[in-house]
């Protein structure tokens, strides 16, 4: 019997599986949508934090969205209360015909009229990085922080579309306690076999090293030992 998430594991749980609709532009098909996809899991915990996949040409490591969100996300007092205030702002009529990203972007610019600092508002899919799942996010600190702060607020909404331009899912808000492991962990995997420890950072591929694929497993070709792949952090 799996142990029942968190607060924040049932969180992320309903962001994955909210379904996003349908773009106008994409061409998912059946099950080619990530919430489709996503909504054939019952239980997140149960997933591998890396995931390995074959797609006939070559392999593909990548970060388990849900461990990585799971890893850095908090919820407190001040979440809560954020996102109340941004869903204030969002169902104001002037706001009705706007999509979520350009929402996150607006209430992030009025809240820097407030004192906070805006430390980035980006989208993933802007970046390298080994995600599974890209999302769209502000990340802010409130007045009086200091710069030397670690931790900050995150308004975020996971792309659970198939083309990047649509289906992103209702923003929630989260407290990041470190800052810099929330972008290492995004893009560096930690590699390491019987005879070989390495980093793999956003970008590079497995090409120029001596590894096998066999039954969604990667083996050293060196020393036939299982890759056991982890978050950088």
């Amino acid at each position: 019997m799996p142990r029942r998430y968190t607060k924040v594991e049932q969180i992320l749980h309903d962001m994955l599986h909210e379904n996003t609709g349908v773009h106008m532009l994409d061409s998912g098909g059946k099950y080619g949508r990530h919430y489709e996809k996503n909504r054939l899991i019952k239980n997140f915990l149960e997933t591998p934090e890396i995931l390995i996949e074959h797609d006939g040409i070559g392999v593909n490591v990548m970060v388990n969205i849900f461990h990585f969100l799971r890893r850095h996300l908090d919820r407190d007092d001040a979440a809560e209360r954020l996102e109340s205030e941004f869903y204030q702002f969002a169902n104001l009529p002037e706001n009705e015909s706007k999509f979520y990203p350009q929402l996150i972007r607006e209430f992030a610019s009025r809240l820097q009229e407030k004192g906070w600092t805006i430390i980035a508002i980006d989208n993933t899919y802007n970046a390298e990085t080994f995600l599974n799942q890209d999302f769209y996010y502000a990340l802010i600190r409130p007045p009086n922080s200091s710069e030397d702060d670690e931790s900050a607020y995150i308004i975020l909404s996971v792309h659970n579309g198939a083309d990047i331009r649509g289906g992103y899912t209702s923003p929630r808000v989260f407290r990041v306690d470190d800052i810099d492991n929330f972008y290492l962990d995004m893009t560096n995997i930690a590699a390491a076999c019987n005879c070989d420890y390495y980093i793999l950072e956003a970008g590079d591929t497995l090409d120029d090293r001596e590894v096998e694929y066999r039954n969604g497993e990667l083996y050293c070709k060196k020393c036939s030992g299982k890759i056991e792949f982890s978050m950088f952090t």
